[in-house]
């Protein structure tokens, strides 16, 4: 049922429509503007060998969007999104971050060795 579900034509176009245009959003450069003014709105994660952010990326969204969360977790990948393992995990690792950050009123104030503030 679920598979004539995702092969019906109406769910087959909008799928393609979406990754048709996320990667045309992704190809296009940042909105800094934007990405300044949502400040410690905007929180950003990235790990080794994730594809759709390199290091260089990360570092230069937190670079121009200063106030911005931005964690890099060393010892994550990019396999969350498809192992239940990795999602839980990479989740705890953000309920930490998030509850660190409410606790202190700053994103300057965590303090766990499986992720770093990128500095400049």
């Amino acid at each position: 049922e679920l598979t004539l579900q995702l092969l019906r034509a109406g769910s087959v176009r909008n799928n393609f429509y979406m990754a048709r245009t996320e990667y045309a959003l992704l190809d296009a450069p940042p909105d800094w503007r934007v990405l300044r003014n949502l400040g410690a709105r905007l929180h950003v994660f990235g790990c080794p060998n994730d594809y759709w952010m390199t290091r260089a990326q990360f570092d230069e969204v937190v670079k121009k969007a200063p106030r911005c969360q931005g964690v890099w977790i060393e010892d994550a990948s990019h396999g969350y999104c498809t192992s239940e393992q990795e999602c839980v995990r990479l989740t705890q690792i953000i309920k930490l971050r998030l509850s660190n950050v409410f606790a202190s009123g700053s994103a300057a104030g965590v303090d766990d060795s499986t992720m770093t503030r990128a500095t400049e």
